[in-house]
């Protein structure tokens, strides 16, 4: 069974290497990467991610993504979710939800 595609690409940093260490040791099943978010948009282009994790995320660039989750945009404390093509905003989401969102992608790409 295919693996699915996990990008980490948010600020801050020491955020980014967290979360992604935090969805490897929990996820086996996914294939995590981390990404600048300023090499995102070529990584995007070129992997094909099930689903992508960042901050400020581009609008031009999640068109044709799967699912993705842009974290606290403008350092608010709230995340915008698109899990194939439903768009949701969540307030204070944790690691458990991003688990659920997880979960939920893979269903959709049929992965599990």
């Amino acid at each position: 069974m295919e693996k699915i595609r996990v990008v980490v690409a948010n600020e801050p940093r020491a955020y980014r290497e967290a979360l992604a260490d935090a969805l490897r040791n929990l996820c086996p099943r996914a294939e995590v990467s981390i990404i600048e978010p300023a090499a995102l948009h070529q990584h995007v282009r070129r992997v094909t991610p099930h689903l992508v994790l960042g901050s400020e995320l581009d609008p031009d660039m999640l068109t044709g993504l799967f699912c993705w989750v842009d974290l606290y945009p403008n350092g608010e404390r709230y995340a915008v979710i698109n899990i194939g093509g439903e768009r949701t905003t969540v307030g204070n989401l944790d690691l458990a939800g991003l688990l659920r969102i997880v979960d939920q992608t893979e269903r959709l790409a049929g992965t599990v």
